[in-house]
């Protein structure tokens, strides 16, 4: 299948837009439009990893760290990123989830949580919600409603979850005075002009803010069209890194531990603090939890 259409599938498990603000996640090497036929997990993309993929001949791994994190400006075949570079080189794409799988409903955390028998549980930290559509307001003549509304959905305007060309409209007047050297699309520069227009507001992702702008204006027969641009508040997401919650009755502190060393396969588990008594409750991070 496409690379795109796996990538796809992946992005439903572990939304991107989950992931810590610092991360780095989804396809970070790779053409959507290339063929996948075998694939390798990994935790990191390390040097033996890579030889294994190759001898497997794999199209695309999935490593859970992201072997590109801080921002690089070169890639060649014998430095830091000498290993990403082979990959991309000989068409091998790789795909990190990090932290947008630490967050996902079902993903790193919740399986840690169900290790243990934790229920009732929430997000350790709960996500800030990320400001991602602004509220687009402009004007015309009743006229070129139809025509300025198609050309600002054509260019990425009004999408509200499954709905697409979403606006809302309304009637009012306009008043404007074309000053000199002015030439006004209704009416006579010099004077006050006072003229029915409709109001037209959209959503707008913050991406396509400039492109449904150019088309606003190119539809626009006024020489200036006036709009408003309004940064919307995003809802809380209820979602979040970590997890925290109760168990149905006390469990001895001993048990838990033997359970994630036995349900992860451990040979040894290091831990701090006491090992006797009882637990209600628990915090689980997958990760460094800094």
């Amino acid at each position: 299948m496409k690379l795109a259409d796996v990538v796809q599938k992946l992005d439903a498990i572990a939304p991107p837009h989950l992931a810590e603000s610092w991360d780095n996640v989804g396809l970070l090497v790779g053409d959507g439009a290339s063929n996948v036929s075998r694939a390798m997990l990994c935790i990191d993309y390390a040097a033996a990893v890579a030889a294994e993929a190759k001898a497997a001949k794999c199209d695309l791994v999935i490593a859970y760290h992201p072997p590109i994190f801080n921002a690089l400006k070169r890639f060649t075949a014998s430095d830091g990123s000498a290993l990403v570079f082979d990959a991309a080189r000989s068409g091998l794409a790789i795909y990190s989830p990090h932290t947008a799988l630490d967050v996902a409903e079902g993903g790193t955390n919740d399986v840690l949580a169900d290790i243990l028998g934790v229920g009732d549980r929430r997000p350790l930290r709960v996500s800030e919600p990320k400001v991602t559509e602004c509220k687009l307001v402009t004007f015309a003549p009743a006229d070129e409603v139809e025509a300025i509304s198609s050309a600002m959905f054509g260019a990425g305007a009004g999408h509200i979850g499954r709905y697409s060309s979403c606006s809302f409209r309304s009637e009012g007047v306009g008043t404007y005075f074309g000053e000199a050297g002015s030439q006004p699309a209704v009416g006579q520069a010099g004077r006050l002009e006072k003229t029915g227009e409709i109001r037209i507001e959209t959503i707008v992702p913050l991406a396509r803010v400039s492109e449904v702008i150019a088309a606003l204006k190119a539809a626009h027969s006024y020489e200036t069209p006036a709009f408003d641009l309004l940064t919307l508040t995003a809802p809380p997401t209820g979602v979040g890194i970590g997890r925290v919650g109760s168990f149905a009755a006390p469990v001895a502190r001993a048990d838990l531990i033997a359970r994630v060393r036995h349900s992860l396969g451990l040979a040894h588990v290091l831990v701090a603090g006491p090992l006797d008594g009882l637990a209600q409750t628990a915090a689980i991070c997958a990760g460094a939890g800094g």
